[in-house]
Parts: C-alpha cells; structure tokens; sequence
C-alpha cells in the first residue's frame, strides 16, 4: 500500500524530481500514522500543505480532503522539535519555501526512536544525506565526522546552548559511541522506492 501511494504520487507530480521524491516519502510515511491528520504529521500549516500540494502533487487534491485550517500542524509538540526546527531554518542553503518546508516535516518526523531516513521514508541514510547537503548546507558541512544524523542535530543543539561535547576524543570515549557513529542500516518504511539524485 505504501509503495502503491510513493508511486501514485510521484508518477503524476510537478516541480523539481528530487525534491518531489522527498515530499513524496514523507507525504507516504505520514499517511500511514494512525490519528494524525496529514498536516500534523509533516508539521505543516494547512497553508504550506496546500501549496506544497499544488506545487509538486497538483493530481493529488485528494491530500487535502479533511484538511482543516484552524489546525495548525506547525505547533511544535516538544522542545527538542522546537530546537530542531530552529536549527535547520537557520542552515537553509537558498532559504527557498521548500526548505522551510523541509525544515518543519525533517524535525516533526524525527520525533519518532527510528533512524531519521526512515521516519521520512526515505531509501536509505544516503537520501537524508543529500537532502540536507543540498538544503541545508552550512549544517551538513559541520558533519565532518559522518556522525549519524539525529545525534549530530542534539550535539548542535547542546553546543549552541554551551554545552560542547563535540571533541573527538570526547566522543571515542564515550559509552554511546555506537549509538551516534556506524552503519545505519534497515528497510525503508514503505519499501523500496527508487534513488534520486539531484
């Protein structure tokens, strides 16, 4: 079912390919969780949903059926969203409306104790790789360690608030060095959509 809709949205949609991948993983992904409307799940205003929709899903207006403008999907539900969001608004690369965009469903799927490629559907961390290499550069930069990428986000988030583990040494010595270095593997949460590179 879930390959189904990644398919369906992506065979008839509009702007630019990778980017329509993205959306098209974390619309996917979002669909699927019990209870939350569609703009909660991404973190959006119902606003920012529909001109998502118009602009990279304009054959899916079923997206929007139920979409109800008082809620506000954009009401962080935790601090660390909050932080997060304000972390990646701040790195845009272009600061294009599709970065702040990304930058709200990046911090709202990543709520979730999942790797972070795939609460947002994505194939593998290679797909999250390049999307914040290529959206949000100045922060994909400062990963010179290739540190997986939840635990680099709160390491960001601790050095900005003056709390600077961010040592190597520090980090070799550290009890949860497995848990923020090393291979992040695992299977997409709605198959096996195809790569796309920009």
């Amino acid at each position: 079912m879930s390959a189904q809709a990644y398919g369906w949205l992506m065979a008839g949609g509009g702007g630019d390919l990778f980017d329509r991948h993205l959306f098209a993983c974390a619309a996917t992904v979002a669909m699927a969780d019990q209870g939350w409307p569609l703009a909660v799940g991404l973190g959006l205003s119902a606003e920012a949903l529909a001109a998502l929709v118009g602009e990279f899903f304009p054959h899916a207006p079923g997206l929007l059926v139920g979409l109800d403008p008082d809620v506000d999907g954009t009401d962080p539900m935790t601090a660390d969203e909050a932080a997060l969001r304000a972390l990646l608004l701040e790195n845009r690369t272009a600061g294009a409306v599709e970065e702040g965009w990304l930058a709200r469903i990046v911090a709202r799927r990543a709520l979730s104790p999942r790797q972070l490629w795939q609460d947002l559907g994505l194939t593998s961390r290679a797909d999250l790789s390049l999307l914040l290499a290529r959206h949000f550069a100045p922060l994909a930069a400062r990963n010179r360690h290739d540190m997986r990428w939840k635990p680099f986000f709160w390491r960001e988030i601790e050095a900005a608030s003056g709390m600077d583990c961010r040592a190597a040494t520090k980090c070799r010595r550290c009890t949860h060095f497995s848990h923020c270095f090393g291979p992040e593997t695992g299977t997409s949460l709605i198959g096996t959509p195809p790569a796309y590179a920009p």
